[in-house]
């Protein structure tokens, strides 16, 4: 409520009127002025960029005061501050991002796709669970039979171009867990999977072929959080294990054939199962660029990605 201190019509008066109009003083003057309104302040694409925001601020709390300093350093230059340039370099990163699942959302409801790209996937029979950081609802519950997610998305039918997978999963039990695939065996797309000895393999496909690419045996991974990945660049793939590069098998991989009616599937080889993961998947991100090894580390370590509103 504005405090009148002379006749409200002379304007010698400071603060606000039922939310609509500003009094106050600049320079000797007395100004009067409406408050402005963002036209689409609750938008779709307003909000997604908030989102991102957000998480770039969540990723700042969990640095350690020597990483803070570290960017102040670099930004100086640049006259910013630490915190402007990390989300600066977060929103960068997002560019590159061609899908991004954090695996908040039950069935029915849509698995939303919180990149840029907004490709979300159909969630069939699953149910919420604690994530990895500790928040309720956050990861899906996969039963190793009927849950899944599906749907379309030509961004991640990789043919050329380095990408990177990453996902997060809880394994309860040795089996085979298809964490997600592009393709059909021997035909064309890709592959990548938990196996039960456990290790973690990517595939690629072609024709009457296909190149792939495993892991060391892995130590106990079931009953707990793991970060795996698998980062492809030019014909060569390492594979990831809690942000620590455990690759022993390489091939030499060809280019995956790409076909336009394939589906992007979560903890499923394909529409209507099979290899289904059992426990509970988290975070599944693409890149579209070949991660390096420091970057890998940093995401086992600090991503955790807070569910939407």
């Amino acid at each position: 409520m504005a405090k009148v201190v002379a006749p409200l019509l002379s304007l010698n008066a400071t603060g606000t009127v039922a939310g609509e109009l500003t009094f106050s003083r600049h320079k000797r003057l007395h100004v009067a002025k409406t408050i402005p309104s963002h036209p689409d302040a609750k938008s779709p694409d307003q909000l997604a960029q908030r989102d991102l925001y957000r998480h770039a601020l969540d990723y700042w709390l969990t640095l350690t005061l020597a990483e803070r300093a570290q960017l102040l350093t670099a930004a100086r230059p640049r006259k910013i501050t630490g915190l402007n340039l990390l989300v600066s370099q977060f929103l960068h990163d997002e560019l590159a991002l061609d899908a991004w699942y954090p695996a908040h959302d039950a069935a029915p409801n849509p698995q939303q796709d919180y990149s840029l790209h907004a490709n979300h996937l159909n969630t069939i029979a699953h149910t919420t669970t604690i994530d990895r950081c500790g928040q309720p609802f956050g990861a899906l519950e996969c039963d190793g039979a009927t849950t899944y997610c599906y749907g379309a998305n030509q961004r991640v039918g990789y043919t050329s171009e380095d990408f990177t997978i990453i996902a997060r999963v809880y394994p309860t039990i040795s089996k085979v867990h298809k964490i997600t695939t592009r393709g059909v065996t021997f035909a064309d797309g890709w592959y990548f999977t938990l196996t039960a000895l456990p290790l973690i393999y990517l595939a690629t496909e072609q024709p009457g072929q296909h190149q792939a690419t495993l892991s060391a045996a892995l130590p106990t991974i079931y009953n707990s959080w793991h970060t795996i990945a698998a980062t492809r660049q030019g014909t060569i793939v390492n594979l990831y294990y809690d942000g620590v590069d455990v690759t022993v098998s390489h091939d030499v991989h060809q280019d995956p054939t790409y076909n336009p009616d394939r589906v992007l599937t979560l903890s499923a080889a394909g529409i209507g199962g099979g290899e289904n993961i059992q426990g509970r998947l988290d975070d599944v991100l693409f890149f579209r660029r070949a991660l390096t090894p420091a970057e890998h580390a940093t995401i086992h370590a600090r991503l955790c990605t807070i569910p939407r509103l």
